[in-house]
């Protein structure tokens, strides 16, 4: 008989599988809005990046929701979190924004000096605001932990999540859309309720907490199902929609906090949960999966600096041919690149501890 996974109660299978899908789902967004700026809102190469981002945008919730889910199933110390967690993350913080202050003037040193080198340092990088936002996060654990311990309060903490975080702030914009005074006077007085407890990240991941310690009844799983697909459409047809009609740029339905990502990551959460239910067969397999699972935090640090180079000195252009088809292809690319250079630094041990 086989050696079962049960040998090790605190790995959940489902959860690195999780992980490492909502990796790719990262990956897909920067590998396909790379240079979307260069490409006509009216051309069929933006309608296949408006797909491929609009499916791909509960990558960063559910990652906070699995966060959730195993830092608030025990206790931890602030002494422990500050040794282990939050300066994990600020060193690789630290390190990542240097590496991407320099990197953009290898071809040209001659622009490099200290003075561009720390404006760019200063400037959050677009991809690590992320390990900022869990440093937040991991300051606050111990609070979170008190909270899920009684479980009304929990789900009472998300219902007030969803109606000022992501609730009310799409309505407000939507209705801003076609008129600014009557969005303000709906934000005006939720602004003065100063409701920040319950905004933020803080909100996924006590949900991620709840989904994964409850069983989800088939009946409410087919309804997030159906809410899911329905948010994965209003995310393409809105963003194509608002665009169209701004004649700009508009994130209102690609925001982390927007109702049809709520929707969506909620359900990817829950489908993978239910799919993936069983534990692994071996040990073997249960250990493999558990480091390619830690290697994701490398390919989300790394990927940014491939597609640059893919882009920039490769002169790759997914948009040129048959974009649906390039563009997964380019992403499938990067994933695997970033993972293998993950998985080199994940064998050194200085670097693996601190790092990635």
């Amino acid at each position: 008989m086989s050696e079962s996974i049960q040998t090790k109660p605190a790995r959940v299978a489902y959860l690195d599988i999780l992980r490492i899908i909502a990796a790719f789902a990262i990956v897909m967004i920067h590998a396909s809005t790379e240079t979307m700026g260069n490409i006509s809102i009216d051309s069929s190469a933006w309608n296949a990046v408006n797909v491929y981002d609009s499916l791909s945008r509960w990558g960063v919730p559910v990652f906070v929701m699995i966060s959730g889910a195993l830092f608030l199933e025990r206790e931890h110390t602030y002494r422990k979190l500050f040794c282990r967690n939050i300066l994990h993350m600020a060193i690789a913080y630290l390190f990542w924004s240097v590496f991407y202050a320099v990197v953009p003037y290898l071809r040209h040193p001659e622009m490099l000096d200290a003075k561009t080198v720390l404006k760019n340092f200063l400037d959050t990088n677009n991809y690590l605001w992320f390990l900022l936002m869990m440093i937040g996060i991991y300051l606050i654990v111990p609070m979170l932990k008190r909270i899920v311990e009684n479980e009304k309060i929990a789900w009472a903490f998300v219902i007030l999540f969803f109606v000022f975080a992501v609730f009310i702030p799409q309505t407000v914009s939507l209705i801003k859309l076609g008129n600014e005074n009557a969005a303000e006077i709906i934000n005006g007085p939720v602004k003065s309720l100063k409701m920040n407890f319950v905004l933020g990240f803080p909100g996924y991941f006590i949900l991620g907490y709840l989904l994964h310690k409850n069983a989800i009844k088939k009946g409410v799983r087919i309804t997030l199902y159906a809410l899911g697909i329905l948010g994965a459409a209003i995310t393409i047809v809105g963003t194509s929609l608002v665009i169209r009609y701004l004649q700009k740029t508009s994130v209102l339905f690609y925001d982390n906090f927007a109702m049809n990502v709520f929707f969506v990551s909620t359900a990817v959460f829950v489908a993978v949960k239910q799919i993936c239910k069983n534990p692994m067969k071996t040990q073997k397999a249960a250990d493999r999966l558990a480091f390619f699972s830690k290697c994701t935090f490398g390919v989300y640090l790394i990927h940014p600096i491939l597609i640059t180079f893919s882009v920039n000195m490769l002169h790759i252009d997914v948009y040129g041919w048959m974009p649906y088809i390039s563009i997964p292809i380019f992403a499938v690319v990067i994933f695997a690149g970033s993972y293998l250079i993950s998985i080199v630094m994940n064998k050194i041990p200085i670097v693996k501890k601190w790092l990635v």
